[in-house]
């Protein structure tokens, strides 16, 4: 009987699996974790401490400057538009320390969120502009596990590891033995509470619902920026509409633009002079009935812009020249229609006196203007990848501006001068307004500006230091 010898089989290997969703296209960062970590750590602590829980101040003004000095510590080779970015966030976040105007603290506070995030992903394209809105929270539940491998495999064997058990175990005894000596003797109990911290609600607060959702997100933050996300563009070529498909509807709403500019010519511009000489019309009429319209207008001709940038075709010169045409002049009308209604709000103001939402409304119309302007631009070359950052960059600029005018001490200034010229003021308005007010007000008579200063100064007692900003401080009594 022969013996049968088997022929060796040939074993398939084991199928590699594949990487996870978001490894696909977003790993994770080869090193940086135990940098990452105590970066995160101290912009935790920063924002436990600093933070003012009552409104603006010193406060966001140091979280800022502490939480940008670790993240770039815990990165160390951003580049100089990641630099830019993070100076002016933390340039905002200077605004809570100088002025005492909680809109005004609120809307720095959230513009420079947005330009940590730019700092942070160094996002360009439009769609990582969508992308960064979720990075961070995204990247904040990935970077736990990648921390704590990066700090095992750094700290295993380590004698600091030990010391550092060593140090909590002690605090650990320190606060056990410690209780049950201030139980058992009251001498003991009053160096025991001379030398701890109170423990309040407040403090409890910070050191839980602070300090671990902002030591999170910096490690989040920390975690995208050694290794930002991206979405490589399509590889297919887009597809563009035919020009006749995109040109009239275009052509349709510049020749629509172009004819209201003719017939309302007279409005449009005649300010003043035009409501005297037309019977029947008021200011508030002239104003309000064409200026929230027209900023409207000015606002939806961007998504349509964009739109013909997008589908129009570029192929030929004709073609490129049609779209510079078509969409240069529907800008260009667009910023006739910017001014027009930037004359209208000068003239409802002169009449009927000036706010600071009025303020407002009128930077954000100076600021479209602007926008529209680098759209110009864009189209004479047809290259605007520049341009989504660019908007963003002149809205912090426009922020920033506004934040130096001290928009409410403009206000209240404007408002004294008129009343000043023509005996009207409403003094119940600004006594809503904060300290950044009272130099201007200041100059009203003293019977008038008696009660609205002490409006003003009704709750500047009662903030703590982190809320302390330059202009309270100067003009409080």
């Amino acid at each position: 009987m022969s013996d049968h010898i088997a022929s060796p089989s040939v074993v398939s290997p084991h199928p590699v699996p594949a990487p996870p969703l978001f490894d696909s296209f977003w790993p994770k960062p080869d090193t940086g974790a135990p940098r990452a970590l105590l970066a995160a750590l101290i912009s935790g602590l920063a924002a436990a401490v600093f933070l003012p829980l009552e409104g603006p101040g010193i406060g966001w003004t140091l979280f800022g400057a502490i939480t940008t000095a670790a993240l770039l510590f815990a990165v160390r080779d951003a580049g100089t538009a990641r630099l830019l970015w993070a100076a002016t966030g933390a340039l905002l976040l200077t605004v809570c320390a100088l002025r005492s105007a909680e809109w005004l603290a609120a809307l720095c506070v959230l513009t420079s969120a947005v330009a940590a995030a730019l700092a942070i992903t160094g996002a360009r394209a439009v769609r990582e502009l969508v992308l960064m809105t979720v990075a961070v929270p995204i990247a904040a539940c990935r970077a736990l596990p990648w921390a704590a491998r990066g700090m095992r495999g750094r700290l295993r064997g380590s004698r600091a590891l030990r010391m550092a058990l060593s140090v909590l175990v002690a605090l650990a005894l320190l606060l056990i033995f410690g209780a049950l000596f201030s139980g058992a003797d009251e001498n003991f109990a009053r160096i025991a509470d001379a030398v701890m911290p109170e423990l309040d609600f407040e403090t409890f607060f910070r050191a839980t619902f602070v300090f671990g959702p902002f030591t999170l997100l910096a490690l989040g933050a920390a975690f995208t920026a050694l290794r930002p996300p991206r979405l490589d563009p399509p590889a297919e070529q887009r597809r563009t509409l035919r020009g006749p498909e995109w040109a009239i509807p275009i052509g349709v709403l510049v020749a629509l633009f172009a004819l209201f500019i003719v017939v309302q010519a007279a409005s449009l511009f005649g300010g003043p002079a035009h409501v005297r000489d037309s019977a029947g019309l008021t200011f508030s009429a002239y104003a309000r009935s064409g200026f929230w319209q027209l900023t409207l207008v000015t606002i939806l001709t961007l998504p349509v812009i964009a739109a013909a940038a997008r589908w129009a075709p570029k192929r030929t010169t004709a073609e490129r020249n049609l779209l510079r045409g078509l969409a240069g002049a529907l800008a260009v009308l667009t910023l006739v229609i910017v001014g027009s209604a930037l004359a209208r709000m000068v003239a409802y103001q002169d009449a009927y006196g000036y706010t600071v939402l009025r303020l407002l409304v009128m930077t954000c119309e100076i600021w479209l203007g602007v926008v529209y302007a680098m759209i110009i631009a864009a189209g004479l070359r047809l290259r605007a990848h520049w341009l989504p950052t660019a908007v963003l960059a002149t809205a912090m600029g426009a922020l920033l501006a506004l934040a130096a005018l001290n928009p409410e001490g403009a206000v209240a200034g404007a408002n004294v001068t008129r009343f000043e010229q023509t005996g009207k003021i409403d003094p119940e308005y600004l006594a809503t307004l904060s300290p950044d007010a009272l130099p201007a007000i200041d100059r009203l008579p003293t019977d008038l500006k008696h009660s609205i200063v002490a409006d003003i100064n009704a709750d500047a007692d009662e903030l703590g230091w982190r809320s302390w900003n330059l202009t309270t401080h100067l003009t409080r009594p």
